[in-house]
């Protein structure tokens, strides 16, 4: 897994109009078997037991909004097999006493799963600074 850059004080903001729920251990799985109904860019939210895996048909109607911030956003490239296992561990390299949940916010930007590579920008909710 490459880090690729980081990031402090993002947001994210990802418009869906459907989730698909699964075991945190099984998303990727999830996602190749859907692949044929995204569109666009994927956000899948995975914490230690699930993960919801957020797609836009590109409907105009039934729209949602997930809204994160203040977020640490990391842009990764990674084998496909090489980031499941590395996920989990992104907290301790970013300063975890910051990071206010275990939920991971990843929104895939590229995936080949013929090729076993993918580039995805993984956004972690961190605790507002107080000056």
């Amino acid at each position: 897994m490459f880090i690729i850059r980081i990031q402090e004080y993002e947001e994210l903001n990802f418009t869906y109009t459907h989730k698909i729920q699964c075991s945190s251990r099984d998303f990727i799985e999830e996602v190749q078997k859907n692949q044929d109904k995204f569109n666009s860019d994927i956000l899948i939210i995975v914490d230690s037991e699930q993960a919801e895996i957020y797609y836009n048909d590109n409907r105009k109607k039934d729209l949602k909004n997930i809204n994160v911030w203040p977020a640490k956003k990391v842009r990764i490239e990674s084998n496909i097999s090489e980031f499941k296992s590395k996920l989990q561990e992104l907290d301790t390299v970013l300063d975890s006493n910051r990071i206010e949940n275990q939920k991971r916010y990843c929104i895939i930007k590229l995936i080949r799963f013929d090729d076993n590579f993918l580039i995805m920008d993984v956004y972690l909710k961190t605790k507002e600074r107080v000056l």
